[in-house]
């Protein structure tokens, strides 16, 4: 897995651009985007670990079946974290 700072990890996803800034579930104000961490894109090592091996065989919920990608955000007005992610 690899970690991309700031607005240049936005395209380093699976599927949509992640946003620069999202709205806060917390206040209602503006998260900006603060990291991305992902795996398997293009050009890195295709060994894994994958967060998808974690659980294989846990029947218990949802959990990513592919490759994936997080984008983290912080909140400008109260500082707690949003995340969002997708996968291949």
């Amino acid at each position: 897995m690899k970690v991309t700072i700031g607005e240049a990890g936005t395209d380093k996803t699976w599927q949509r651009r992640f946003p620069s800034i999202i709205s806060c579930d917390h206040c209602k104000g503006n998260a900006k985007i603060a990291f991305v961490a992902h795996e398997g894109m293009s050009g890195d090592p295709l060994g894994g670990p994958y967060v998808c091996d974690l659980y294989k065989d846990d029947n218990d919920g949802l959990w990513p079946h592919d490759c994936c990608a997080v984008a983290v955000y912080l909140c400008t007005s109260c500082l707690k974290p949003k995340a969002i992610f997708n996968q291949a």
